[in-house]
């Protein structure tokens, strides 16, 4: 089982980590792990590197594929090869999937430019979209 995580990356970030993802995801680790229990040092660097997602805009299209459930910003997607549960938050997209590529990933490539996706259990980054 994979465990990601999407971050929406500031442009000016972005081209600052373009060529270090790692230093990146690091930084983005320490936001999202429970390390620091300083909630004023998370929302500073989260201020910093990052913006939020839309998630009532995602809300809204995910509520219209009859493919997926549904459950409080929670969706399951289920197909033969591949089972996906996304949870959405403002901070960060967490997508939990038996694929290395899941579904989810199609949707959110298109959405922005600079959603820096970690797997944190394997120091893996990438880009989604670029």
């Amino acid at each position: 089982m994979y465990k990601y995580y999407l971050f929406v990356i500031k442009p000016e970030v972005a081209h600052i980590y373009r060529n270090n993802l790692k230093e990146l995801g690091l930084n983005l680790y320490e936001l999202s792990s429970s390390k620091s229990n300083n909630v004023n040092y998370k929302i500073s660097l989260f201020k910093q590197l990052c913006l939020p997602f839309k998630i009532q805009v995602i809300n809204d299209y995910f509520k219209y594929l009859s493919y997926l459930k549904n459950n409080n910003n929670k969706y399951l997607y289920k197909s033969k090869q591949e089972i996906s549960l996304i949870k959405l938050r403002y901070s960060v997209i967490i997508i939990y999937s038996n694929k290395i590529w899941p579904h989810f990933f199609n949707f959110f490539k298109i959405c922005n430019q600079n959603i820096l996706v970690c797997d944190f259990i394997n120091n893996k980054y990438f880009w989604l979209t670029k």
